[in-house]
């Protein structure tokens, strides 16, 4: 009900030509947040945002026409439009914009948003943003130093950054710290109160793992099914393949199954502690595939 009024608000804002309000109501559409996806309607309100010189918006024009989302593919257009929001952007970078550089960095990392992928561009602009402790870059950074992009391997320090991004409200560096301490320290503790917190910020896959904690009594009051049935069905409405299959094994009253996607598998788990250990394996959570929804953290 509040989802459903917060959207005849935006659009309310929105019409009355607030930018701001203009691209976040592009971003429920596009991200189906608290109403249906609607890739048209996604891409009508970018297009108004961009027009009110909103640079995230016109990089998400730019998405839109590069994967064909609620319009004909378009190369060329993407780029037009890459090219327009990226030089604001840049600008705004060179003059100790610290979102900017922040943007910069992570267009560099993931080589999105019409820019080349460029470890080493990606780890300077990346630096400058997390000296001024901007979260997600310093999640972004904790990546760099953990798979040795633009810089010397350093794993420990990748998680003393990740945890300065957890403190900082980082989401997707709760949810990694939560699952660094449950699969690779085994402190079980430790990882809930990270999942929790992710969680609480609509983390999809934190929300699945606080649902084994409730499922099994772990850390918790109490064991409560209701509340790891309800946790997996916010998590699987969300997308999560994993709360999915978990509601499926429970409907068929396969608990075993559900017990073992639920606890650690030491002998499928590479050893991810110290600075020294290869960080490629397939299963790392640095491989930056944390995301909760389809667009760039960067926004």
């Amino acid at each position: 009900m509040w989802y459903s009024k917060s959207i005849e608000n935006l659009t309310l804002q929105a019409e009355a030509g607030d930018s701001d309000k203009q691209y976040e109501l592009a971003l429920r559409y596009y991200n189906a947040d608290g109403t249906d996806e609607d890739n048209e309607k996604a891409l009508h309100w970018f297009k108004e945002a961009a027009a009110n010189d909103n640079y995230m918006a016109m990089l998400h024009v730019g998405e839109c026409y590069a994967k064909g989302y609620g319009t004909e593919q378009n190369e060329d257009k993407a780029n037009r439009w890459y090219k327009r929001g990226i030089n604001i952007v840049e600008d705004l970078a060179i003059s100790d914009d610290v979102d900017a550089q922040y943007i910069m960095g992570v267009a560099h990392y993931e080589g999105e948003f019409g820019v080349d992928q460029d470890d080493e561009t990606a780890f300077n602009w990346l630096t400058k943003a997390a000296e001024k402790e901007h979260a997600g870059a310093l999640y972004y950074l904790a990546q760099c130093y953990m798979e040795e992009r633009g810089t010397d391997k350093d794993f420990d320090y990748g998680i003393e950054l990740m945890t300065r991004s957890a403190e900082g409200g980082d989401s997707d560096a709760q949810y990694y710290l939560g699952y660094y301490y449950k699969y690779t320290l085994s402190d079980s503790e430790t990882a809930y109160d990270w999942f929790r917190t992710a969680a609480y910020q609509s983390h999809t896959n934190a929300t699945t793992e606080l649902a084994y904690y409730y499922f099994f009594g772990e850390c918790v009051e109490e064991e409560n099914e209701d509340i790891a049935i309800a946790l997996w069905k916010l998590a699987a409405s969300n997308g999560s393949e994993e709360a999915g299959w978990v509601l499926e094994y429970w409907q068929e009253g396969d608990i075993d199954s559900i017990i073992k996607l639920g606890t650690p598998q030491d002998e499928e788990e590479p050893d991810y502690s110290g600075s020294s250990d290869d960080w490629t394996d397939d299963s790392s959570l640095a491989s930056g595939m944390l995301e909760n929804k389809r667009t760039s953290r960067s926004e």
